[in-house]
């Protein structure tokens, strides 16, 4: 004989009677503790727990004791219910119609006294916090390999910096098995050295879903790691022990990756920002040092024969091409440098490329200032010798020395074969001109 059928509202009808009918669950009074206590709609919902079991919990909003029924998750309390059928879910739960509030859980007693042993102790003391790397390539996250929270932390960390490497460790992350887990993936990524940080957490849940962070074999093994490890458990309103130990709290999954990451944009356009500064640096710099050009220039004119002062000033003219062109050379080879650089960036974004560029870019800049002060510097000795030598064939200052110059018909005497007894000459001194005659010629052979 075939088994008669029932539908699912059928057999949920059925063993909702079963409840009404029997006089035990019809009126019962159970203990625990209070977990995810919400209203909704004027309706209380909460759920009633103990190390094992949870049951969930109701109060009507036509009920009087949903008008001022007000908990805190933590609670220890006594309910006084009826056992009851959410048919649309297919569950059972407890209609409250007296609850009475016997003090602070266990669980949470235990996670104020753990507390307070940590704050004692000084597992929270900022000075034990360890630098969170400003540009990790490689970033260790410890959570549920399927939860909503490793999906907002690798679309985060892939939006904002996308060169980074991240590592999941897939831990379980509820449950009695959850702490020895979550220390498994620690040990495993605090071990690997290239790994530069740690994000460990999970998506929200219950205080007792949540527990699991407070563990204290996993708070000693947050505070001992090498590595700097960022902890993002459940929302901004939950506060685990592992938020206090850890070197940084995240309030979500989501704020762990956008705390361990730098924005690529931003970077970029500093790069952009340091070469416009470079370059208006440089154009400032060729000012000032062609206006000291000028300067030179002027005093080779005014001191300078013009012969020379046509040959220093080609020359002034070819340095000073020589150095801009050159110089604009080099400016443009380490402009090109950088725009290669920022399309590779923009490709693989190497992180450590960044900062050695950066200083072959401070290097450069030296070795351009030294050479250029250097050329102006010998420039300046040349100038300074072709004036001493100009100074020493300067006919006043022979003259001022007691020397006299002697010539015959316009033209200077070099030499006695110019010379004949009876020749008058004139004999240039510093004050005026004499004439003498010559009367006797002796080799000076």
């Amino acid at each position: 004989m075939k088994a008669k059928a029932f539908t699912v509202t059928e057999i949920t009808k059925y063993i909702g009677a079963l409840l009404i009918r029997d006089p035990l669950l019809n009126e019962v009074i159970v203990l625990g503790e209070i977990s995810n206590f919400k209203k909704s709609g004027g309706n209380i919902y909460f759920s009633l727990k103990d190390e094992t079991a949870t049951i969930k919990c109701v109060v009507f909003r036509n009920m009087e004791l949903s008008k001022n029924l007000t908990l805190s998750d933590g609670d220890k309390v006594s309910i006084r219910g009826s056992v009851i059928t959410f048919d649309k879910g297919g569950y059972y739960q407890l209609l409250a119609k007296e609850v009475v509030n016997t003090g602070l859980g266990d669980i949470f007693k235990q996670y104020e006294k753990l507390k307070e042993k940590l704050r004692v102790g000084g597992y929270f003391d900022q000075i034990h916090k360890k630098k969170i790397p400003s540009m990790p390539e490689n970033i260790g996250v410890v959570t549920s390999p399927t939860g909503a929270a490793v999906r907002d932390i690798i679309t985060t960390i892939h939006r904002r910096f996308p060169i980074a490497n991240i590592y999941v460790y897939p831990a379980i992350v509820q449950g009695v098995n959850a702490p020895k887990s979550l220390i498994n993936g620690l040990n495993l990524l605090d071990s690997t050295d290239y790994i530069d940080l740690i994000i460990i957490g999970r998506g929200g849940g219950s205080f007792e879903d949540l527990n699991g962070f407070n563990d204290e074999e996993l708070l000693m093994r947050i505070f001992e790691s090498k590595k700097a490890i960022v902890s993002a458990v459940g929302h901004e309103v939950d506060n685990m022990l592992s938020d206090f130990v850890s070197d940084l709290r995240a309030p979500t999954p989501t704020a762990a990756g956008e705390l361990v990451t730098p924005s690529l944009l931003d970077l970029i356009d500093h790069i952009n920002n340091r070469m416009v500064s470079i370059e208006r640096n440089y154009h400032n710099f060729f000012l000032e040092e062609r206006k000291k050009l000028d300067y030179y220039g002027n005093v080779i004119k005014f001191h300078s024969p013009m012969e020379k002062i046509g040959k220093m000033k080609i020359e002034t003219n070819r340095l000073k091409d020589r150095i801009i062109h050159q110089t604009l050379i080099n400016l443009s080879r380490k402009k090109d440098r950088i725009e290669k650089f920022e399309i590779k960036l923009l490709k693989h974004n190497p992180s450590d490329r960044i900062k050695i560029i950066r200083d072959e870019l401070n290097n450069l800049n030296r070795i351009i200032s030294i050479k250029i002060l250097g050329n102006i510097e010998r420039e300046r000795l040349k100038l300074k010798n072709f004036y001493i030598k100009i100074q020493c064939h300067d006919d006043d200052r022979i003259k001022k020395l007691g020397y006299i110059r002697v010539s015959s018909q316009d033209k200077y005497i070099r030499s006695l074969k110019g010379l004949s007894l009876g020749d008058l000459v004139k004999l240039h001194f510093e004050d005026g001109t004499a004439t003498s005659e010559i009367r006797s010629i002796e080799n000076g052979k």
